[in-house]
């Protein structure tokens, strides 16, 4: 036991020390230091963002629980989320984690939520990818799964999923094995009552305003929209970096004038 604990609080003391590195390099290099927003879009959506990294996430509020949606890179991204959905509710524990392909800016801050116990909504091509994530931390990294290893739970989806209180639903829509040129796994969330459509990195649309005519990859989330009769008024995008100057918040309008500038 003395053993343990001193390994313990050796990894404890070099993580905090690479951390510090890391931070300090950052300060003398003029990067800034990453920080969170999040903001309220309806009575069930919030977007918490992560900067400088330019990566979205959603809290999905239900009557009793909360859904999360896309973790990035780290596990303290992940307990980031949570400590924001505490923010929103105290009593409501995070049911479900959710990511829309296997991407790092997805999935990677996944291990605090299989600590808190969520239930993990994956494809079956994914399973030993999450499973290695949850068996294997990165170097110098102490987390909660680290220190209170908890069973993975774990639910296989096929190409769609329903989560629902009997007041408000989430769709899930795997999109990825219609179409070339995106990863087979990519899902898509849908939300019927706020008609809202959350993507990855599909739709590029410029801040400054300017629209040009839709690209191969911007036809396939229409497309799919199109095949999935839904009704989407407004999409999200979570991968939204700094520096290229684009949009996190997109009318569906937008997109479908750039599809007609396309001439499709």
């Amino acid at each position: 036991m003395k053993r343990i604990k001193f390994v313990f609080y050796i990894s404890l003391v070099l993580s905090l020390l690479f951390v510090s590195e890391v931070s300090a390099r950052k300060k003398k290099k003029g990067i800034a230091e990453p920080y969170v927003k999040t903001e309220k879009l309806s009575d069930h959506i919030h977007i918490v963002s992560f900067y400088p990294e330019g990566i979205n996430s959603l809290i999905v509020e239900f009557k009793d629980y909360f859904a999360i949606l896309e973790s990035p890179i780290t596990s303290e991204n992940g307990e980031k989320l949570i400590g924001e959905a505490k923010k929103i509710s105290q009593e409501k524990p995070v049911k479900y984690f959710a990511f829309s392909h296997y991407h790092p800016e997805n999935l990677r801050g996944i291990r605090p939520f299989v600590h808190k116990g969520a239930t993990i909504l994956t494809l079956m091509e994914n399973f030993d990818s999450i499973t290695y994530l949850v068996r294997n931390r990165k170097p110098f990294q102490v987390d909660s799964l680290h220190m209170q290893p908890k069973r993975l739970d774990i639910e296989i989806i096929s190409d769609t999923k329903t989560v629902t209180d009997g007041e408000y639903t989430m769709q899930m829509y795997r999109i990825g094995n219609l179409y070339d040129g995106i990863e087979d796994d990519f899902t898509v969330f849908y939300f019927p009552d706020d008609k809202l459509l959350f993507e990855p990195k599909l739709i590029e649309m410029s801040k400054d305003g300017f629209l040009k005519k839709a690209s191969e990859k911007e036809l396939i989330i229409y497309d799919a929209i199109q095949n999935l009769d839904i009704e989407v008024d407004t999409i999200i995008r979570s991968w939204t970096p700094t520096d290229r100057n684009i949009k996190t918040i997109i009318p569906f309008s937008e997109l479908e004038e750039t599809i007609f500038l396309r001439g499709n």
